[in-house]
Parts: C-alpha cells; structure tokens; sequence
C-alpha cells in the first residue's frame, strides 16, 4: 500500500473539529509537510467514541523504549531517538 499526503487534501478538516482534534491534524500535516516524502509519517487517528481516540504512527526503527510520550500543559508530545547502528568493518549506509 502506498500512503500519499498533501496537506489537507481529501480532509474534511470540520469533522475533525467537530470532534475536537482539528487544529492537531493540522499540526501534523504542518509538522511534516516539509518532509522529503510526502508519506512519512503515516499516521491513524481512530475514534471508538465521543470522548476515547487512538493514535498510530508507523515509526520504522524504533523500539518502545526508544519513544517518549509526554503531556505537558495540555500538549501532546512525541519524540525518539532510536540508537545507531553498529557496523562492522568500515560497512555503513549508502544512502
């Protein structure tokens, strides 16, 4: 599956008001608009009622330890560092 976004597009940006996270789906479109891909990272928001949501990221290498989720001052915050890797060698990353 390939995940395409454009900022906004095919959102209906006053049913995620309505339920209270609008300006939170805007920040997320702004936060990573400016990303080299326009697909990262893929994110859901699901509703299982008026008052209980779930947020999913896809963050590829990453472990749970490696991710801190804080609130502060009524600010969702997310953030990680995942380790570097280890090569043998002289062996890196190309690209």
């Amino acid at each position: 599956m390939v995940y395409t976004r454009t900022p906004h597009a095919g959102r209906d940006l006053d049913f995620f008001s309505s339920l209270g996270i609008g300006s939170l789906v805007q920040e997320f479109d702004k936060a990573f608009a400016n990303t080299h891909t326009t697909n990262y990272p893929p994110y859901n928001i699901i509703k299982f009622n008026d008052n209980e949501y779930s947020l999913q990221f896809a963050v590829a290498g990453f472990k749970k330890p490696d991710i801190d989720i804080v609130v502060d001052n009524g600010i969702l915050k997310i953030s990680g560092k995942a380790p570097e890797p280890e090569f043998v060698d002289g062996a890196g990353y190309v690209h």
